[in-house]
């Protein structure tokens, strides 16, 4: 009996459920078709024609711009400053250029100028003035041509000497004999020697060149270290006329 009552009493709330949802829903569509019927009478125009989507079309551009009216230009205006009243003349005034007249000097002027003189400072800050500079005059150059030493005259004999030699005897001006002197001897072909007098004694001063080859022509000169000529060159004939078969060739120097 009871579980008669459970199903009357589910079947009459599955009922009502029912048409609940059955008003509810025709409740809803009536909503939605009066919504859907409020768009078309907006979206529609009221001749009835088919909607035609409006686009805003931008106004057309002028081509050509108007001419703007030009008004009167104002006029320049020039500020002009009064130059003040002064005793000097202006500066932009030029001199005149002096006249001269055919037969007349032009005036000169002569300058002087002033000793040159220089002050001192010293430590106690008590300034004086000394007198002009001395100079000391530079020694006169030595004049062209001029040497350390001059030669004597070739002597060209036979028999007096080792060999084939030049040789010879450097002095000073009271004729001693000077050591360690530099001679340089060169023949026309280029090939150069080098001897320095003796210092030993009995050989102080003297110097000595072995000779030999074939004839030809050799120059002898005196020296300093780095090689620049302190004498004149003098010329040594080699087996060569008037001096053949002579093979002392003696050639003695001075100093000046």
């Amino acid at each position: 009996m009871q579980r008669n009552l459970y199903i009357a009493l589910f079947v009459l709330i599955l009922l009502i459920a029912c048409i609940g949802g059955f008003i509810g829903g025709r409740v809803l569509l009536q909503r939605l078709q009066s919504d859907f019927t409020a768009r078309d009478e907006v979206a529609t125009p009221a001749t009835g024609g088919t909607p035609v989507a409006q686009i805003d079309t931008p106004a057309p551009l002028p081509t050509e711009l108007p001419a703007a009216t030009e008004g009167p230009r104002p006029t320049a205006t020039i500020l002009v400053v009064p130059a003040p009243v002064t005793d000097q003349p202006p500066l932009l005034q030029t001199t005149p250029e002096p006249t001269w007249t055919a037969g007349v000097a032009l005036p000169t002027t002569d300058f002087t100028l002033p000793t040159a003189t220089v002050e001192f400072l010293p430590i106690d800050g008590t300034p004086f003035v000394t007198d002009t500079f001395g100079l000391t005059p530079l020694p006169s150059a030595t004049p062209v041509g001029s040497f350390l030493f001059t030669a004597r005259p070739v002597r060209y004999t036979s028999g007096d000497c080792p060999g084939t030699y030049a040789l010879g005897i450097v002095a000073d001006r009271s004729n001693n004999p000077l050591p360690n002197i530099r001679l340089n001897l060169v023949d026309e072909f280029g090939n150069a020697a080098t001897a320095m007098t003796k210092p030993g004694p009995g050989d102080t001063g003297r110097y000595d060149f072995p000779m030999s080859g074939p004839p030809r022509r050799f120059y002898l000169t005196i020296v300093d270290e780095g090689g620049r000529a302190l004498s004149p060159r003098v010329e040594i004939l080699h087996e060569l006329a008037p001096q053949e078969g002579k093979g002392c060739r003696w050639v003695d120097w001075r100093r000046n």
